[in-house]
């Protein structure tokens, strides 16, 4: 009886050094795992700021600075060779591995939505404008797709 009490009382034991041994192990990975985090997560987190693409779409070429986490420059040229430019506030933000979204109203009330996809080298657009003749909101929006090619 005093042998399987010990045996009991032992076995607990033994299982909790161990689990302890592996949450050291787990420990020391998880904190590999999380500082690789950390560095990838700074990595991405930048991912088009400080960066400047060329965006290709079917009717115009954009040439995009991402000068901050809220700022870029643009400067288009249409197919005439008509060239406009500006300086906008945008929003930013990482939603995958290689995309992001971004999003800036422009002084004339163009408003810019764009899903770029890093690694494909593609870029889906929503424009949003105002269109007096339209019955909603007087506005009108087209999606349009291109190509994204980071300028290096």
């Amino acid at each position: 009886m005093k042998k399987i009490s010990l045996c009991l009382l032992a076995t607990p034991l033994l299982l909790l050094s161990c689990k302890q041994g592996d949450s050291t192990t787990k420990g020391a990975e998880s904190n590999q795992t999380s500082e690789a985090t950390q560095t990838q997560s700074i990595q991405d987190h930048g991912g088009l700021i400080g960066q400047k693409g060329i965006l290709t779409y079917p009717d115009f070429k954009a040439e995009v600075t991402y000068l901050s986490e809220n700022q870029l420059h643009w400067k288009t040229t249409n197919a005439e060779g008509v060239v406009s430019e500006g300086t906008e506030t945008m929003s930013y933000k990482k939603i995958g591995d290689h995309l992001f979204f971004i999003n800036w109203i422009e002084r004339d009330g163009l408003t810019v939505s764009q899903v770029i996809d890093m690694q494909k080298g593609s870029v889906d657009a929503f424009l949003s404008y105002a269109d007096e003749t339209s019955s909603q909101g007087k506005r009108s929006a087209n999606f349009i797709q291109g190509t994204f090619q980071l300028v290096k």
